[in-house]
């Protein structure tokens, strides 16, 4: 879950009457990410025989489908032959061609007459005209009703269909033979291969090459984890031989979130409207994945709203005073020394994480001198800290150890060591905007509800009224400046103070052929 799946690059050679059968298989077993051709002294492929014919069936599907307005996803099955298709499309296409023709007719008819002198049967030639064109529109629900799941699953067939004849411009061949380069997670390659020798009777080499360069990154992580992946991707993916960050994301960006925006109804109107969508738009993955996202973190925003005591900004209910641990508004250095701890552990977790990686790919002198370093650097102010705030004897130990992560430092990074000196100190101080952004929310609410309150206490009416209004709305711009502001400083921590750590990214995306991601 911490490192992306492994990869194994692979090569698969045969002649060109096996081609169509090699294409197929790829397609279903949807794990091979196939690397471009580029041309040396091999040409390129030319597209499979009949995929111009393809093309044009899949443009005509399409059409249909337009024309009737056709959008809404059915699970049909795929039509059985392309023969199949073509003769139901020139079917479809008749009549969806008289229904326009007809309606196009009547059009120009109601345009001629609306122009012309009237006459005494020009009411009742219009009248006319409209009934066709009610009988039209009737006739293309009818057709629509009835074509549309054929035309869909025909226009998800052409589609597959089109695209498997168009791949072998991607490979590499000569006048009989072609040649496939790609990648494949180890674990599949396997059932790959044996799938790849049954259905060409061994006609075909496939070689198992070794080495890991340009690889392609599959990030392998759970179902709690997988969704983080959509804001690490938001940043870069890592290269094949990082660590993948999505599990720390996982872990510190719903609690950043909850920190700033820490209110219970706030989280609760999140929640709900989380769960509304994730139902509603259950089938769509980028959604729902959205949804899991927001839901921890508007779990995280009620968690830290009981510990701040709020709702809506509010303490008191009126019926009952809500307990708090931190209150936002009167405990504000307090609130700014846990965000500073927030901080120094978040990076020491990169430091140690850095470490790990550091010693990893280059040995642990290298890595205690370039990663290490930091952290003795942090031990050391903190003991120069401790001895200011709580009077111990620490400045000593303090001051040493921070010399000796400077020399560390030097060994391990030079000069750029010593540039980068103050900036692990900026690091941990852009954690006050925990903080601040969210005394900010609080503060905010609190000015609206006063508002409100103001308001209801005139007894008057229309004051009532407008203290709803202006209840409603402060609490939905208060709420959306909430979750953008949350949003944007939860990644920024993450990204810049966080992955500079040990990250650096840059990978490429597994985009295996036959799937979702290859289209």
């Amino acid at each position: 879950m911490i490192r992306p799946e492994r990869m194994e690059r692979i090569s698969i050679v045969g002649p060109k009457t096996r081609l169509a059968t090699v294409i197929d298989i790829l397609h279903k077993h949807a794990v091979m990410h196939i690397v471009d051709h580029r041309r040396d002294e091999l040409d390129t492929g030319a597209p499979l025989e009949g995929s111009s014919a393809l093309s044009e069936q899949l443009i005509r599907a399409r059409s249909l489908l337009h024309s009737l307005g056709a959008s809404i996803e059915q699970d049909e099955p795929s039509p059985k032959s392309e023969g199949d298709i073509t003769a139901q499309l020139a079917i479809i296409s008749d009549q969806v061609t008289a229904l326009d023709f007809e309606r196009k007719k009547a059009n120009e008819r109601i345009t001629l007459l609306n122009h012309s002198k009237p006459t005494p049967t020009h009411e009742r030639d219009l009248q006319a005209l409209h009934a066709t064109l009610e009988a039209n529109d009737a006739a293309r629900e009818r057709a629509r009703e009835s074509h549309s799941p054929f035309l869909l699953a025909a226009e998800h067939f052409l589609a597959v269909e089109a695209r498997k004849a168009q791949t072998p411009i991607r490979f590499a061949a000569t006048k009989n033979a072609f040649m496939i380069s790609g990648w494949a997670p180890v674990k599949e390659t396997p059932a790959l291969s044996a799938a790849l020798e049954r259905a060409t009777d061994g006609e075909i080499y496939i070689e198992h090459i070794p080495g890991t360069d340009g690889a392609p990154i599959k990030l392998d992580n759970n179902q709690l984890v997988s969704p983080y992946e959509l804001l690490l991707r938001m940043y870069t993916i890592p290269k094949y031989h990082e660590l993948d960050p999505s599990f720390f994301i996982f872990l510190s960006f719903p609690l950043f979130f909850g920190f700033i925006l820490g209110d219970i109804g706030y989280g609760l109107v999140l929640l709900i409207g989380a769960l509304i969508v994730r139902t509603t738009r259950r089938k769509n993955k980028p959604i729902v994945a959205v949804t899991h996202i927001v839901i921890a973190s508007a779990i995280a925003t009620i968690i830290f709203g009981a510990i701040y005591g709020e709702f809506f900004g509010a303490s008191d209910l009126g019926f009952v005073k809500l307990p708090y641990l931190i209150h936002r508004a009167h405990d504000i250095m307090t609130l700014l020394i846990v965000a500073i701890g927030v901080g120094v552990v978040h990076i020491s977790i990169a430091l140690i994480t850095g470490f790990i990686e550091e010693a990893r790919h280059h040995g642990g002198w290298k890595a205690f001198c370039a990663k290490a370093s930091w952290l003795i650097l942090l031990i050391g102010a903190g003991l120069i800290g401790a001895a200011k705030v709580f009077d111990t004897q620490t400045t000593l130990i303090g001051g040493l150890l921070m010399g000796l992560a400077v020399i560390l430092i030097i060994i391990g990074e030079g000069a750029r060591g010593l540039v980068e000196l103050p900036g692990i100190f900026s690091n941990i101080a852009s954690y006050a905007r925990l903080m601040a952004v969210g005394v900010a929310s609080a503060g905010l609410a609190i000015v609206v509800n006063e508002l409100a309150g103001g308001l209801f206490a005139s007894g008057n009416v229309i004051s009532i009224i407008i203290g709803v209004i202006v209840l409603i709305v402060g609490h939905i711009i208060n709420i959306t400046l909430g979750i953008l502001g949350s949003f944007i400083h939860g990644l920024r921590l993450n990204y810049v103070e966080f992955f500079g750590k040990f990250y650096e990214g840059g990978g490429k995306a597994y985009r295996p052929f036959g799937s979702e991601e290859s289209k």
